[in-house]
């Protein structure tokens, strides 16, 4: 008994103990508003993202923005937890994993590695091929009609993904990509809206209709991002 009394005090210890190396939005947040290195290399990884898009041909940027997204979701986090084991502090663990980011996507349109030019892309084709990749939700179905994944129609860099996490109350977990960040929320979606509050950050998502959404935020969220995600979206991919 007493054994067992000690293994449970044990791994309650262990939990306590050990850091937790997931960085979370509010995380995110605090760290690029008190520390101007790390706000420095988000600013820099930002515009290097911004100089792939540029530079980069359209097939070649849309497999950086998957892995993009991997690195934020997972990739940041490890790289930061290796470098913490290594002695460096939180804040500079995930400002240098953020530096050699910037570095590994400038590396992709360097002069040392060239850019394939021999693809050339027609406008018509490309329109073409967006009208075929949008699928049309028939579903009638409030609570199932937001499921999928939006992009803003002015700046491909801005989706936003919907799953329906519970139909009774048409309840919604939301991943917002933005540039690169990727903003984790969840809301109710009620008469055509969600509404989402978190601290000073305002978010109002309005169903214009089964494929297009718009969305709104506050000066305070716009403020400590340093960017808008404001404007129209449409579906371009259904979540099953």
């Amino acid at each position: 008994m007493f054994k067992r009394f000690m293994l449970s005090v044990m791994l309650l210890l262990s939990v306590i103990i050990l850091p937790a190396y997931a960085l979370s939005d509010a995380e995110f947040l605090k760290m690029k508003k008190n520390s101007a290195a790390f706000a420095k290399a988000d600013k820099e990884l930002t515009q290097a993202y911004k100089d792939a898009k540029a530079n980069l041909s359209k097939s070649d940027f849309a497999e950086l923005q998957k892995e993009q997204r991997k690195w934020i979701a997972s990739g940041r986090d490890k790289r930061a937890k290796a470098l913490m084991k290594e002695g460096l502090s939180r804040v500079k663990a995930y400002t240098q994993a953020t530096n050699e980011r910037a570095d590994e996507i400038r590396e992709l349109f360097s002069e040392d590695n060239p850019i394939d030019d021999e693809e050339d892309y027609d406008e018509d084709e490309d329109e073409e091929e967006l009208a075929v990749v949008k699928p049309k939700i028939n579903n009638s179905s409030e609570s199932e009609k937001l499921n999928g994944y939006f992009v803003n129609v002015d700046d491909e860099d801005f989706g936003i993904e919907f799953k329906l996490a519970d139909a009774k109350k048409n309840f919604y977990s939301i991943k917002i990509s933005a540039i690169q960040d990727l903003l984790t929320e969840s809301g109710t979606l009620k008469n055509g809206r969600i509404e989402i509050e978190e601290g000073d950050h305002e978010i109002t998502i309005k169903v214009l209709d089964n494929d297009t959404l718009e969305i709104e935020t506050n000066q305070s969220f716009k403020n400590d991002n340093g960017y808008s995600i404001d404007g129209r979206y449409e579906r371009v991919e259904a979540v099953g």
